[in-house]
């Protein structure tokens, strides 16, 4: 993370916002479900397999702490973990580390973005608003997200789970961000597609909107929040 920030909201008086934590899957990429539904397909797994993806993807989303929440809290491997994701399938072959990490047009870490949110990221960073990637992520993810946003311009710094040691919904995910950056947490919008992460930022006195299937609601209230035009 680069912690060299400096925002005075007296230079914006027309917004209440000085910054956005953005999560990365399912929020500035396309829906979660989509993600996967398209990453199964693309892998020809056979039926047993497909079940037991689904069946790990439903656990991992209620939050049942798995070597998914451990990896991405950076306490195991890549590669223990990508051991784990094949032992869990029937033929303990489901490819995992290039479903996860690898080139195919299905890898995970591949997703493609949403064209609206990019868009708006765009914008933000425009604006001299600072944008931060807030994501529970794989350790392998930072260099490929740090070339496609960072060196894209679409965001200011990227916070990765598995680099901290810890992942959202835990508050202190969110406290060392708004600590490492020197930000009042009144002034930072968190947009995220899980409602936990949402509760979380609320607790803590952020903004919090969450980005469906369809963003442009979210978008609109990000533009408005950040005193953005309506173009």
């Amino acid at each position: 993370m680069n912690d060299e920030l400096d925002l005075d909201p007296s230079d914006h008086p027309e917004r209440a916002i000085d910054a956005v934590f953005v999560d990365w899957a399912g929020t500035i990429t396309r829906p979660m479900t989509e993600l996967f539904r398209d990453a199964i397909a693309g892998a020809g797994l056979d039926e047993a397999t497909t079940n037991a993806v689904i069946a790990g993807l439903a656990s991992y989303l209620t939050g049942e702490d798995s070597p998914l929440h451990q990896a991405e809290r950076g306490e195991i491997s890549d590669d223990e973990l990508w051991a784990w994701l094949d032992s869990q399938t029937p033929t303990g072959e489901a490819r995992a580390e290039e479903l996860f990490a690898g080139d195919e047009p299905w890898a995970f870490l591949n997703a493609p973005d949403r064209p609206e949110m990019t868009d708006l990221l765009g914008a933000l960073m425009d604006a001299d608003v600072f944008v931060a990637i807030t994501t529970n992520n794989f350790a392998a993810a930072q260099d490929r997200l740090s070339a496609r946003y960072l060196g894209g311009f679409l965001a200011s710094a990227i916070v990765n789970s598995a680099l901290v040691g810890i992942r959202k919904p835990d508050p202190a995910f969110f406290e060392l961000v708004l600590e490492t950056f020197d930000l009042d947490p009144a002034r930072v919008l968190v947009l995220d597609d899980i409602e936990s992460n949402l509760s979380c930022a609320r607790e803590l006195g952020m903004h919090a909107v969450m980005v469906g299937d369809d963003a442009t609601e979210a978008i609109t209230r990000t533009r408005r929040l950040a005193g953005l035009d309506d173009g």
